[in-house]
């Protein structure tokens, strides 16, 4: 069956003009983030594994961080997450090296412009903004970092809420002690 492409036609008769109607172009822009994983001294290290969320609305409206890409830790120090939009990301060390601190989540928005009245529209300036030390290359349609993890260890938390109970017991007694010996040597 052939339809007119002409939207004046009423559609009446066989003299209808004929055509194709012409395909419609669709670009999608998409960007990989690459993550380098360094000791200190600037040396590749083996052993971490990373997740990366976005920064998603749910259907109540409420944002929540969803789930990206996990790249599990194995013996790369390279890791590239690929198809990723304009907006907002949490980057997460979910496996430290052995000797080493796990590093803060790194929070960080990728910022695209692009022509939009071209027949074929153009990447024209990408960035990152909310963090430092990420390269943007608009060419290449990539945004790149450094990740340094530092020889340590994390000391266990020993503030806990039954700690703080035992102190401020402590000090009480120490106190009313201090009182009935100050009372008995006045007697």
């Amino acid at each position: 069956m052939t339809y007119s492409n002409d939207p004046n036609h009423l559609g009446k008769g066989e003299e209808s003009p004929k055509g194709e109607t012409p395909k419609d172009k669709v670009i999608v822009f998409t960007y990989k983030t690459i993550i380098n994983k360094v000791d200190q001294d600037q040396k590749a290290l083996k052993g971490a594994g990373f997740t990366l969320y976005k920064l998603v609305k749910g259907d109540n409206g409420e944002e929540k961080y969803q789930i990206v890409q996990e790249i599990k830790a194995g013996d790369t120090t390279s890791f590239e997450f690929v198809g990723l939009d304009a907006g907002d990301y949490k980057l997460s060390e979910t496996t430290t090296p052995g000797g080493y601190n796990t590093i803060a989540d790194v929070m960080f928005s990728i910022v695209a412009q692009h022509e939009t009245e071209s027949d074929d529209p153009q990447l024209t300036s990408l960035t990152v903004e909310k963090a430092t030390g990420f390269i943007a290359d608009t060419e290449a349609g990539t945004v790149s970092a450094t990740v340094v993890n530092k020889k340590g260890s994390i000391l266990p938390s020993t503030g806990s809420i039954g700690t703080t109970m035992l102190y401020v017991f402590g000090v009480m007694l120490m106190t009313i002690s201090t009182l009935f010996i100050f009372r008995q040597k006045q007697q």
